[in-house]
């Protein structure tokens, strides 16, 4: 059970009380095991001078109810925290955990009891500028985001920490200082900076939570926080939320790896056009498109799509007209990859995520080639089909791994890792591919499934649509989608796919362990750099 309880709203205080209090006459009487999970939203820590920079659990029960000035807040948290003893202490059978968020926020709602997000914002976007004071350098509080705190209420219900244990928790530890200054490093164009005079070795007063005992759980934590500052600024003033920087791993790199696989996207027109081969821009490329009239901004990858007659034409030519900066990685050209999905990649340029950098093979900045194959009007054989070949995919990505599954797959990947380690890769793939085409010559055919890619289990697409290509503007470069994409984008994103996302979901789809661009995060395009020796840099 979960209880959340902002000590700062006294009006809820003989509510959460009576909660409390049930609870602990349920502990007389039940026999069975409970876990209570109590999440508080502090009231405004007294600060201190004394030297200590961080309250841990028990320091700051006892400065609370020994030393602060009681306030209305402050003894509602007290009456919580008593409440939560007497319920630990009545049975063992139950398990309490008390956890303290300090001035917690989110996005339209910022005013926290220590620091006034949005006072501070609109106060600088109304003048025109940031003016530090010498509160907001000597005064250094904790803060956290409403999104974390919830993640943390959740992670600690399913996890194992010993019962009658106090947490706190936070996502940084910050004065007002630290958010005029990021506010003038960002919006610089638009904001001007003053300070008061400075004394030299002016004294810090904390008002901040100790977490190195949380910390060692490794729970979920928030943004870092310029980025979620930038969060709060644009929606408060409606400015534009630029997502270059929104995750820290591409450390800049993202608009370098957009490019990229632009290059390649040209490659692949070349030789598409020159054997007059159909392709279109599909999946989040296609989205991006139309939003935007190039990649989503946040996206890290490209997808194009082909039928299956253009698919085999393209794989047998493909090898064979790529520049040399390019390769193309397939289960068939020894290159080493055993995805369902072929791509074009990079050449010297490492683009891995903890799967692929699990295995030797090239696995560089890369555009993915989506197959759709036509498969049954009959309900019952288009399932089956798509049965067999989800099967397919999984024991591939079992096999390849190495390893069995976790949760819901792994008794299965467990016992039948042995029996698939003796059999070939080569066998796997020919299967897939056998019963992919099992309805390609089906001459009425109404509707694809995405063979090879993440939509295969939900189900077929509308064949409408896809049947022409148009060429449109695409970062610059003409480039073919669908002559009516609204089906399939439909089918893929749903009615409203043309509305962008909140902004908690503007963020990388991939889960990386190296992006390396060599020469490339230069804008060297030929790259003389080490050649990418797959055994490790000091192989190059």
């Amino acid at each position: 059970m979960i209880l959340a309880a902002d000590v700062n709203r006294t009006d809820d205080k003989e509510e959460i009380l009576g909660i409390l209090g049930r609870v602990r006459e349920m502990a007389k009487v039940s026999k069975k095991r409970f876990r209570l999970v109590v999440g508080v939203a502090m009231p405004s820590i007294p600060l201190t001078s004394s030297g200590v920079k961080g309250f841990a659990e028990r320091e700051l029960s006892y400065y609370l109810s020994k030393k602060a000035a009681k306030t209305p807040s402050i003894e509602y948290y007290l009456d919580v925290e008593n409440m939560c003893r007497e319920i630990q202490k009545t049975s063992d059978r139950f398990s309490v955990t008390l956890v303290r968020f300090a001035n917690v926020f989110a996005i339209g709602k910022c005013n926290t009891p220590d620091v006034a997000f949005d006072d501070m914002i609109r106060e600088a976007f109304k003048t025109g500028r940031v003016h530090v004071t010498k509160r907001d350098v000597s005064e250094k509080v904790s803060v956290t985001t409403a999104r974390s705190a919830v993640a943390c209420l959740g992670a600690l219900v399913c996890s194992d920490v010993a019962r009658g244990k106090i947490l706190n928790f936070c996502d940084y530890a910050i004065s007002r200082a630290d958010v005029k200054q990021a506010l003038f490093a960002h919006y610089g164009d638009k904001l001007g900076f003053s300070s008061d005079p400075m004394d030299k070795g002016i004294g810090i007063r904390y008002a901040t939570l100790d977490c190195t005992k949380i910390d060692r759980l490794k729970l979920p934590k928030g943004l870092p926080f310029e980025q979620t500052l930038k969060r709060l600024v644009s929606y408060q003033e409606c400015l534009p939320y630029d997502n270059a920087e929104h995750v820290d791993f591409y450390n800049g790199k993202l608009s370098t790896i957009q490019s990229l696989e632009l290059e390649i996207l040209k490659e692949i027109d070349r030789i598409c056009r020159k054997y007059d081969i159909k392709y279109f821009l599909a999946g989040g490329t296609l989205l991006g498109q139309l939003r935007y009239k190039g990649p989503i901004p946040w996206d890290d990858d490209l997808d194009i799509g082909m039928l299956r007659d253009g698919y085999e034409k393209f794989k047998k030519v493909v090898s064979r007209e790529l520049g040399f900066q390019f390769c193309y990685t397939s289960p068939y050209n020894k290159s080493g990859s055993h995805y369902t999905i072929d791509k074009v990649r990079i050449r010297d340029s490492f683009f891995s995520t903890r799967f692929s950098a699990a295995n030797i093979a090239r696995d560089g900045v890369f555009v993915d080639i989506l197959v759709y194959d036509q498969t049954s009007n009959n309900r019952f054989l288009r399932n089956l089909q798509i049965f067999i070949l989800r099967a397919i995919t999984l024991m591939l990505e079992i096999k390849w791994f190495n390893k069995p599954r976790r949760k819901f797959w792994y008794k299965f990947s467990l016992l039948s890792l042995p029996i698939m380690r003796l059999m070939p890769f080569k066998l796997f793939h020919r299967v897939f591919d056998w019963v992919a085409c099992w309805f390609s010559k089906s001459k009425n055919a109404k509707l694809l499934i995405d063979t090879v890619g993440k939509k295969l289990g939900d189900g077929p697409l509308p064949f409408a649509g896809l049947e022409e290509v148009k060429y449109v503007d695409f970062a610059g470069i003409k480039a073919p989608i669908p002559i009516d994409p609204v089906p399939y984008l439909t089918y893929a994103y749903g009615a409203d796919f043309i509305t962008e996302p909140v902004l908690s979901k503007r963020c990388c789809p991939h889960n990386f362990a190296r992006i390396d661009l060599g020469g490339f995060v230069f804008g060297e395009m030929d790259n003389d750099f080490r050649p990418v020796d797959l055994r490790g840099e000091l192989y190059e």
